[in-house]
């Protein structure tokens, strides 16, 4: 009898389905598709009362139900039923696809006070080889992320221009929640605050493809034409290149 009770759990929509009225939704409820023997404890709990209700309604004795529930328990873990991944199994989201804009809103005094003190801190899930700058490797999953020295070929060398770019950011308001800039090779680099007591930034080239990027440098070329120094247009120019932007 145990192997037919088995059968109607593992097929219960194709043979006898056994359905029980719930008074809190005013509806019933099919007891053999709320039962599922694996994940969280509290999940189990819920499945072996369904399953008694279950054996109770076919009226089958104590020793019936402890036969079917070990082969249920042997049934699911074989994988019968696919498990749903785990959170480090999940790939993680793109950072470059959240929605960005630049704040227009903030006055000079107050996108001063964004960049007073402020500090650049490298980060070594944005570079290739962080043992030359002294970091540890990064072992996340984000296969997608850009690479300072990779992509952008910008190198320890340059970490002396960051406050050039910094100050290029401020004059040209290149900020929200996070902050931006435009190198003279035409990259253009998203920061992101990894201190905020001590102010400190770390940042990453964003992707050609970016359409943020285009809208940005379309931004940053207005402003270079009217308030920039020829460096900045000179910057200006070579993103627009760079990024196809027309």
């Amino acid at each position: 009898m145990h192997e037919e009770i088995i059968n109607t759990l593992k097929h219960g929509r194709k043979n006898k389905v056994v359905k029980r009225f719930d008074w809190n939704s005013n509806r019933e409820h099919s007891i053999t598709n709320r039962i599922y023997l694996g994940g969280h404890p509290s999940v189990r709990r819920k499945s072996l009362n369904h399953l008694r209700y279950f054996f109770d309604h076919l009226q089958c004795s104590d020793y019936v139900f402890l036969l079917c529930t070990v082969q249920l328990f042997a049934l699911f873990q074989e994988k019968t039923l696919p498990r749903p991944n785990t959170r480090s199994q999940l790939k993680n989201r793109s950072g470059q696809n959240r929605p960005r804009k630049i704040n227009c809103n903030l006055s000079q005094s107050q996108i001063n006070v964004r960049y007073t003190n402020i500090q650049y801190g490298c980060s070594g899930k944005h570079k290739s080889n962080p043992f030359i700058y002294g970091l540890a490797p990064y072992h996340g999953q984000d296969s997608d992320r850009s690479l300072c020295d990779r992509d952008a070929q910008f190198l320890q060398s340059d970490l002396s221009r960051i406050p050039d770019l910094f100050d290029r950011s401020r004059r040209a308001g290149l900020l929200d929640k996070l902050i931006w800039t435009v190198d003279n090779t035409g990259w253009v680099y998203e920061l992101q605050i990894t201190n905020s007591g001590q102010n400190c930034w770390h940042g990453y080239p964003l992707f050609l493809q970016d359409e943020f990027a285009k809208t940005l440098i379309r931004y940053f070329t207005e402003w270079a034409a009217i308030n920039g120094t020829d460096i900045d247009k000179c910057a200006a120019q070579a993103a627009r290149q760079l990024y196809g932007v027309r």
